[in-house]
């Protein structure tokens, strides 16, 4: 299968060339993708639904289904399991997604999936990950910015994102949102 290049993603969803990456979210997803509320179509939101494998693949509206969701449990643990899924395109969709449904319980697999994203130079994938991580919490540990210079500096922020990440995973073993004020 051909590589496809984002220019034809946004052409194949129909997103006008004047709208940017704010407030616009694209998941293309291979699988089973629960249509729970907090992530399907609403008022505010338009999610859709693109399945790769067929070779006619369309974007679908992705409904609300009505059945009995405990709380959303399925849903959140539906995506919570997208987190860690290899392909990092998948992971970066499933972290956007829940950005945007901001589930409490989604805090600790957002967090314990920091280390993987730096060991794995998965750069937007962390970046989207601790979007989430701050969301959920409501607040932003300090990334102290950096003073080194050429192939040094690449080096050093991946250092300070492995420093962040651990300092994320020990607040949250600290008890996180519940036991700790906000620094």
């Amino acid at each position: 299968m051909p590589r496809v290049a984002w220019a034809s993603i946004r052409e194949f969803l129909s997103i006008p060339a004047d709208v940017t990456g704010r407030g616009v979210t694209i998941a293309v997803v291979d699988g089973d993708f629960p249509p729970h509320p907090d992530i399907a179509c609403d008022a505010r939101r338009e999610t859709l639904l693109v399945r790769t494998t067929p070779p006619d693949a369309e974007p679908h509206r992705l409904e609300a289904a009505s059945r009995p969701w405990s709380g959303g449990e399925q849903a959140s643990d539906a995506l919570a399991e997208r987190f860690r899924d290899p392909q990092a395109g998948v992971s970066y969709c499933a972290l956007r997604l829940g950005w945007e449904t901001g589930h409490a319980s989604h805090l600790a697999e957002a967090i314990g999936g920091l280390h993987g994203d730096v060991a794995g130079r998965r750069n937007a994938n962390f970046w989207a990950r601790l979007g989430l991580v701050e969301r959920i919490a409501g607040f932003a540990l300090p990334l102290e910015p950096t003073t080194a210079q050429g192939p040094e500096r690449v080096a050093h922020l991946w250092h300070q994102r492995a420093d962040l990440a651990g300092r994320w995973l020990l607040w949250l073993e600290r008890g996180g949102c519940a036991a700790t004020p906000r620094p």
